[in-house]
């Protein structure tokens, strides 16, 4: 990683999560992947559906291609790392994928020469006794040789002329060697090399016989060491003529790596992934930063350029930054998290940028305003980048900053910047609540408990709250007290006129767009009367012209019957001339279709409710108001609304907002069963017979969970997995 994406990785609060997610890698990669991103997220999510065993730690292989590029010799245990890599690769291809996958991995193929490299070694990356004949010989010998060691030493212990000069009956490890712990005298009793002096004055000391036991033992494991030599140089030397096999099996198992990284790390905590965008847009829905123990799940939907967050101190704001910075970088990563991903969409940019806390620094003698500036001049000239700003005002008077501030963030737009800011400058909030690309959020204080509410208001523009907060964190009440009288009334009057100034120019702009968003549908409304007018012309020329074709018809066969000499002959033609007739329908009798009171319409693209008929005009109420058609060119939608005769008593469940779904994404159990009991109830009230249940696949944990609770279920007749469109098996059709 760049120096810059660690300082914005801790900015961020993100270390911890980072190096979680690294550890399920098998040795250090990059977290960025290059190429088509869609593409990628869709081999990890057919990954995730797979129970994968993990790769096995690996050693960086880079430095020991460079090695065999020189005609080096890699030892065997290097070699052994990329043994490793063909034999996950391997492991991989016999996996049941879906299309992405098996498509990928059906592209690398391996020589013969490959799999014979591969089966030299064994479980622990040694080399295979089968593999050479003298290897098995050298590993029985070895075996028997460390056999008589054992019970060459184990003997001396009872040895009877030794004993007396044991001063105990355990053999002890000094230098790497197993020895005797002995008096003075020994010499008599046994032929020894002495080890070292223990502090009690005796001797440790390895008898000549067991030192010759070991002679033997070194001589069969230099011979080992020796055949291990020979085909370390036999295969460095294949390997270094297929450099290229091997840059594209580095290449490859690192991306598989990130792949399995991914889809282990989701399935490991249940989280989720989000498909990168590149509308400018970061909406989130049950997000939850991954420093937070048991966060708020963040609801925020930003579209505009620039998004300024204002309102109550320790009120969120500056998480609420952290995590929209937090999770655009992660889903550029393709790295999961904890969302409502069928409610989210998150666009990727090209550099991400943080500016918060203090940047002053005594040894370079800056103050926090010129770090503040040093790191604006910085981006002044970028493009397409996002940056979150915390605390803007920091460092200076906020009169002359709120100018400032306010030419430079317009620079920053004018160069395509996403900008996301909190402040608590009311005069800077002002100037950009004028501008329609900013958005306005304000952190929500519950003045009722003293406390923050940690949500946020659209759309206004909040206040700080200072004296409270100071009182909530423990300044004494008298103290804030006298800070209040000494801010005095006229500025708190004043700051109140300002506050209510900003909110009515918010409302009027809130008015003015709906005025307008009014307007743009009457005019819609205009034009579709246009085209109907012209449509139902159309439409009547065509059916005069068939009728008046039909009615020819009906007298040219009347006509024949005058050169018809047989009677009967007359009789069938006039009949028949009859039955075309009959068939004629006029354009009244086509239109003549009877609507009533009640009933839902349309006309041509409008939809609404006749609210009264005079003649042959219906008059409707629409969403874009009343209006007056002719009944002609009405088309019913749904049933009659005609009153019938018969008498009832209905009692009918208010199901306006009963959904025939529910989205479990991001849940914790004991939250999922608490919310899939009340959406059951209300759905069985509703009197629906059947529903859908999103659970999603990660672990398993919510399926499993989901699955019980309706095997218990009374009510539930029955259940399955989903059809694909509708989910698979990350959702439940559930029959009553």
């Amino acid at each position: 990683m760049t120096p810059h994406i660690q300082e914005l990785i801790k900015k961020l609060d993100l270390e911890d999560f980072i190096q979680n997610f690294k550890s399920f890698f098998s040795r250090e990669n990059d977290l960025f992947l290059d190429g088509d991103l869609s593409l990628h997220l869709k081999r990890i999510e057919e990954l995730t559906k797979l129970n994968l065993n993990p790769p096995k730690a690996l050693n960086q292989t880079s430095h020991n291609i460079t090695k065999l590029s020189k005609m080096g010799i890699c030892h065997l245990d290097e070699l052994y790392d990329f043994a490793k890599m063909i034999e996950y690769i391997n492991y991989l291809k016999k996996q049941n994928h879906d299309k992405s996958m098996s498509e990928f991995l059906a592209k690398v193929e391996f020589l013969d020469w490959v799999y014979e490299f591969v089966g030299i070694f064994d479980e622990n990356g040694e080399l295979k006794p089968s593999v050479d004949e003298r290897l098995a010989s050298l590993y029985h010998s070895l075996s028997i040789k460390k056999q008589e060691l054992l019970g060459s030493l184990r003997s001396y212990l009872s040895n009877k002329a030794l004993s007396p000069y044991l001063m105990d009956n355990s053999l002890h490890l000094q230098k790497d060697c197993e020895c005797l712990l002995v008096r003075s005298g020994y010499s008599a009793a046994v032929d020894a090399n002495i080890i070292a002096r223990s502090s009690s004055g005796g001797f440790y000391i390895e008898p000549k016989s067991v030192s010759n036991i070991k002679e033997g033992l070194k001589n069969i494991n230099t011979n080992i060491e020796n055949i291990k030599l020979e085909y370390a140089k036999k295969y460095s030397s294949i390997l270094s003529k297929n450099l290229i096999f091997l840059k594209f099996l580095e290449k490859t198992y690192n991306l598989l790596d990130s792949y399995q990284a991914r889809a282990a790390f989701a399935k490991a905590y249940d989280y989720e992934f989000l498909e990168p965008k590149n509308d400018g847009k970061v909406k989130l829905s049950g997000f939850a930063h991954p420093n937070l123990k048991n966060p708020k799940l963040i609801n925020v939907d930003f579209n505009k350029s620039a998004l300024l967050v204002t309102g109550v101190n320790a009120g969120g704001k500056s998480m609420l930054l952290k995590s929209m910075l937090c999770a655009s970088f992660l889903c550029k990563h393709l790295i999961p998290m904890r969302v409502n991903k069928e409610k989210s969409s998150v666009s990727i940019f090209k550099k991400y940028h943080c500016i918060m806390q203090d940047p002053q620094d005594s040894k370079n003698d800056i103050s926090t305003f010129a770090g503040r500036m040093k790191s604006f001049a910085s981006l002044i000239n970028e493009k397409d980048y996002i940056v979150g700003i915390d605390e803007i005002e920091l460092g200076t008077d906020f009169e002359e900053a709120s100018s400032l501030f306010y030419v430079l963030i317009n620079t920053m737009l004018k160069n395509n910047a996403k900008l996301i800011i909190t402040t608590h400058h009311k005069r800077l909030a002002l100037m950009l609540s004028k501008d329609e690309n900013i958005e306005l959020l304000a952190a929500l204080y519950d003045e009722k408990n003293s406390m923050p509410k940690y949500e946020f208001l659209e759309d206004s523009i909040g206040k700080s709250y200072a004296f409270e907060t100071a009182i909530r964190y423990g300044i004494p009440a008298n103290l804030v007290n006298l800070a209040i009288q000494t801010h005095g009334e006229e500025k708190q009057n004043l700051e109140a006129m300002i506050n209510k100034s900003i909110e009515l120019d918010l409302k009027l702009k809130k008015e003015l767009k709906l005025i307008q968003a009014q307007k743009t549908r009457i005019s819609d409304l205009v034009s579709d009367m246009k085209e109907q007018k012209s449509s139902n012309a159309k439409t009547y020329k065509e059916q005069k012209t068939s009728l008046e074709k039909e009615y020819l018809n009906a007298i040219s066969e009347a006509k024949k019957t005058i050169n018809l000499k047989d009677t009967k002959q007359k009789q069938r033609q006039v009949n028949k001339a009859w039955e075309l007739v009959k068939k004629i329908k006029t354009i009244e009798e086509v239109a003549n279709e009877k609507f009533f009171v009640g009933d839902t319409v349309r006309y041509g693209n409008t939809k609404g409710k006749i609210i009264s008929i005079n003649k042959d005009i219906a008059y409707i109420e629409s969403d874009f108001g009343k209006m007056s058609v002719n009944i002609s060119m009405l088309k019913r939608v749904g049933d009659s609304g005609k009153k019938q005769n018969k008498s009832e008593v209905r009692v009918e469940y208010k199901r306006a907002n009963v959904l025939s779904s529910i989205d479990l994404h991001g849940l914790r159990a004991e939250e999922a069963l608490i919310k899939l009991d009340k959406f059951i109830s209300d759905a069985l009230m509703a009197g629906l017979d059947e529903v859908i249940i999103y659970h999603g696949i990660g672990t398993g944990r919510l399926a499993f969970v989901v699955k019980e609770f309706l095997k218990e279920h009374k009510s539930v007749k029955s259940f399955a997995d989903a059809p694909a469109k509708q989910g698979g098996f990350g959702a439940k059709v559930v029959k009553f």
